[in-house]
């Protein structure tokens, strides 16, 4: 602890380090749940909270603010648990690693978790700041918000009289995001057959790649290990022979894998296997230089063993339905070049005795599109022989033409820094798109604080603009619309 002493604001930085102390990785909500839920005791405010250890807590408003309409602050507790290779590091017991350099906040060895913890910090905060003046203050705290939105699908919204909502899950500070990416996360399973064999085993593992968020990274094209490994076994086969023993590769439907790795049985020539594989290696690697400079393919001899593996037609299924779905960018919104529309993300993959897994996170600006590339995948998966499962899914948040919330952050914001910030719509999800859904007519924006490689163990938090963005949303809070 006191890592972060001596930043500003220091309540802030404060309650954020001991936030940073709770295990909260998604589906460990129970710890930051139960702090969350202390706080509101301590400080003797009414809150609610639900099966899904969702929170809302509110404040009533100060002397002279009564008669305005409730102001709604919102944010996730849950983190997405990202290691370094090599790092052994237990997520449901252990308090997160704190550092700062330069001014950036990070956390050894491991994700951060600022996403979006520091909006469970300024809210809190601002709850605790007797100073503030402020009109009805709502402020809400959701649950697995990594793993498909779960916590806001839960909510009940009953308790909340706002209909302005400040979304606090943006990363990039001076933008004020106004809708938002619909998403569906969706898996497709394969049973498959399996004989012994004995013979020569090899892993094969793609590792160092850049990783990151699959909303707002996807921009970047950067390698995605699981569509890498398909590669890498695909052209194999054309140039010897092998039999597939296992796979794997990422952890979450929403961030892009950064490894994977197979096991398979090959009774060809072992410099023929090592040539073949090195071929398709090097040319990867140089189709991925600039975004992904530390992409390795490594092919390890373990060995004669008996193994289970893959009927030869099973393989064949499975590799196509694993090599040919697509991923990444799929379309790009019209007349905006910097804007993805829809995009597809091969988030986890496990191929094991019982079969194949596939997880993925479908995203897309437009609903239709969503659904078009669904019941694509739906198809090409059932030529296959696989079943496809939607685990979750949530619209797209529109732009609103009338938004008098959008138009004050526009000008406090010109107010506090001098120049106009930038308004636009963001290629993620986003729990405003499913809260403002429940409230009806609801005027919603979303802000935050500069963040760099979420949803990996590089994540870092700026602390000045952290600092920055609270005293920001404390500024709208005491402005009557």
């Amino acid at each position: 602890m006191d890592v972060l002493r001596g930043l500003e604001p220091r309540k802030l930085f404060e309650i954020f380090e001991r936030i940073c102390a709770v295990p909260h990785g998604s589906g460990n909500m129970k710890g930051i749940a139960d702090f969350v839920e202390r706080f509101a005791e301590e400080h003797r405010l009414e809150y609610y909270r639900d099966e899904a250890n969702n929170l809302i807590i509110i404040s009533e408003a100060t002397p002279g603010r009564v008669s305005e309409p409730a102001i709604i602050l919102q944010g996730h507790m849950d983190m997405v648990c990202a290691a370094d290779d090599g790092v052994d590091f237990d997520f449901a017991k252990q308090a997160l690693r704190l550092k700062i350099e330069n001014g950036l906040i990070g956390a050894d060895g491991t994700s951060l978790g600022a996403d979006d913890g520091i909006a469970v910090a300024m809210m809190l905060a601002l709850l605790d700041d007797k100073e503030l003046s402020h009109p009805r203050l709502e402020c809400v705290f959701t649950t697995d918000e990594e793993i498909g939105l779960i916590g806001a699908n839960a909510l009940d919204v009953s308790p909340l009289r706002g209909r302005r909502l400040i979304n606090l899950d943006s990363e990039e500070e001076g933008v004020i995001t106004t809708g938002c990416a619909g998403g569906i996360c969706m898996t497709a399973e394969f049973d498959a057959a399996y004989e012994e064999l004995h013979g020569r085993l090899y892993r094969l593992t793609v590792q160092g790649l850049a990783g990151g968020h699959s909303g707002t990274e996807i921009i970047a094209q950067r390698a995605n290990a699981n569509k890498v490994l398909a590669r890498l076994l695909n052209e194999l086969q054309y140039r010897a022979d092998f039999r597939l023993s296992s796979a794997a590769g990422g952890f979450f439907d929403n961030a892009i894998p950064r490894k994977a790795e197979a096991l398979f049985i090959s009774d060809s020539d072992c410099d023929a296997v090592a040539a073949a594989i090195n071929a398709s290696a090097e040319a990867i690697k140089r189709e991925y230089a600039v975004s992904d400079p530390g992409l390795t393919v490594t092919l390890t001899p373990e060995g004669a063993a008996d193994c289970r593996v893959l009927m030869p037609d099973d393989q064949e299924r499975l590799l196509f339905a694993w090599y040919q779905v697509p991923d990444g960018i799929v379309r790009m919104c019209d007349g905006l070049d910097d804007m993805v529309e829809t995009s597809l993300n091969l988030g986890i993959l496990k191929l094991d005795g019982s079969g194949m897994k596939l997880t993925f996170m479908l995203r897309s600006m437009v609903n239709s599109a969503a659904d078009e590339l669904r019941m694509r995948l739906t198809s090409l998966f059932g030529f296959a022989g696989g079943k496809t499962t939607v685990n979750s899914s949530y619209g797209a948040w529109e732009f609103r033409q009338d938004s008098p919330l959008r138009d004050l952050c526009v000008k406090v914001y010109e107010e506090m820094y001098g120049s106009r910030p930038l308004v636009g719509t963001i290629h993620a999800g986003l729990e405003a798109a499913v809260i403002a859904a429940k409230l009806g007519d609801a005027d919603c924006v979303s802000i935050g604080p500069t963040l760099r490689d979420v949803h990996t163990a590089a994540e870092r938090l700026d602390a000045d603009s952290a600092g920055r963005v609270y005293d920001y949303v404390k500024a709208l809070i005491e402005r009557k619309i």
